[in-house]
């Protein structure tokens, strides 16, 4: 009988230890699951990598070039000056300079003058319009960059000249050179070179005969917007005495007044006074007269046609 009391009291025991271990078995995994929950490290520090990072590859600048290039039509409206001789956008820009901060430097002309625009980047590659410079704005573009003295030398270019012969290459390319070297240096801010053409007789006198060949010499000009009418203007003042003494001479006469002047659409339309014309005769001088007044004009990107009027006529002037 205590034999038989004894087993049942074991029995009741062991459930107890069991149900006890039991539970502590179902309440240490409860406790346990709350750790994987925990966010992760590494989630939260490639976020900030990613918005902290600025430094740009070679490859990203390019891709920033390229950015620019294809947006420029749209960003040039930004620049708060326009082209002269009768363009009304920009080239494409020709050079590109990253000066640091996610900022760059891009140079663009209309074939006459140069102006140089600083756009800012972000990571996604959105272009922001900050400021421009024209060639002879030195003095703001010194304070400009006094400001922002964070200037790396990332220079990419398309065309670039080495020991007086330029170097073409294929694509965007980086080179030590810097290709805004304009913005820097102090050239004569009053002056420019204009081309005006004139004849050179061995065309007339030798085969085939050539009334139309010309020849082109450097004019220095005070500097202005209007450079296709200050060239005009040397052409009609004849050829110099140095000029003269290398063989050359002009079949434009004395007394010639430009009338009127306008490039639109790539034509030119220049009207000349009677003089033009007085007292020439010939195929020859006539062709000459045309062929000055149109490779004058021609040395303008911006000019592809020419038409010539006298007080207003086209059809019935220089004849032979």
């Amino acid at each position: 009988m205590y034999k038989k009391g004894f087993a049942n009291l074991m029995v009741v025991i062991i459930v107890i230890l069991v149900s006890v271990a039991g539970y502590f078995v179902l309440t240490g995994k409860k406790t346990e699951a709350p750790v994987d929950v925990v966010p992760s490290t590494p989630q939260l520090t490639a976020t900030t990598t990613s918005q902290t990072q600025v430094a740009t590859t070679s490859t990203e600048e390019i891709i920033i070039i390229q950015n620019i290039i294809q947006n420029w039509d749209n960003l040039q409206t930004n620049i708060p000056f326009s082209p002269v001789l009768g363009s009304v956008v920009w080239n494409s820009p020709s050079e590109f300079k990253f000066i640091g901060n996610n900022q760059v430097l891009v140079g663009f002309d209309d074939g006459h003058i140069v102006g140089a625009s600083i756009f800012k980047f972000n990571n996604n590659n959105n272009i922001e319009y900050i400021t421009a410079f024209l060639n002879k704005d030195k003095e703001q573009w010194a304070i400009w960059a006094k400001a922002n003295a964070d200037m790396s030398a990332n220079n990419y270019t398309r065309q670039v000249v080495r020991n007086g012969k330029f170097v073409n290459f294929s694509d965007w390319t980086m080179v030590p050179e810097n290709q805004f070297e304009w913005l820097y240096t102090q050239n004569d801010p009053e002056t420019m070179s204009i081309k005006i053409f004139l004849v050179d007789p061995r065309h007339m006198n030798e085969p085939p005969y050539d009334c139309t060949k010309t020849v082109a010499v450097e004019r220095k000009i005070s500097k202005t917007q209007e450079v296709a009418r200050a060239a005009l203007t040397e052409l009609i003042k004849g050829a110099t005495q140095n000029e003269i003494d290398q063989g050359f001479f002009s079949n434009i006469n004395a007394g010639v007044k430009i009338q009127s002047l306008s490039i639109k659409n790539r034509i030119a339309k220049v009207d000349f006074n009677e003089q033009l014309q007085a007292g020439i005769g010939g195929s020859c001088a006539t062709s000459a007269i045309r062929s000055q007044i149109r490779e004058t004009l021609k040395q303008f990107l911006t000019v592809d046609n020419i038409i010539v009027s006298i007080n207003g006529r086209i059809e019935d002037i220089l004849q032979p």
